[in-house]
């Protein structure tokens, strides 16, 4: 089953919720954190692992702003080892959605408390 964002949820998950923190807090934000250090994004991901600070899960796309992800934030992310699984977990998952397919990959990981997802479409909603 794939769940579609509607126009309505479009609207709502446009404006922020939580804390946002700017790009030169987030080494002590994680740091500080309780609990698992999930990325969701390329530029995010590649970040932390640069600073050396292991996110357990990894979802990213090979995008940043729409446009290709460079080979040093791609071979950054792929080369991490960090989130346990030593193959990565590949789905599909359209623009405006989330398939059953990127659920169960979200759910197994976060089960697992490891893991690293590539998709190819959107992860903005994962």
């Amino acid at each position: 089953m794939k769940r579609i964002l509607t126009l309505e949820l479009r609207h709502e998950l446009a404006k922020p919720f939580g804390k946002l923190t700017e790009e030169e807090n987030v080494l002590a934000k994680a740091r500080e954190r309780k609990g698992l250090l999930i990325s969701v994004g390329d530029h995010c991901s590649a970040l932390l692992i640069s600073w050396n600070e292991k996110p357990d899960i990894v979802v990213y796309d090979n995008v940043i702003m729409r446009m290709p992800a460079s080979p040093e934030i791609t071979k950054v992310i792929v080369e991490y080892e960090g989130a346990g699984e030593k193959e990565t977990v590949h789905v599909m998952n359209p623009a405006g959605s989330i398939t059953e397919e990127t659920e169960n990959a979200v759910k197994k990981a976060i089960q697992n408390r490891k893991g690293k997802i590539e998709i190819e479409g959107e992860e903005d909603l994962a």
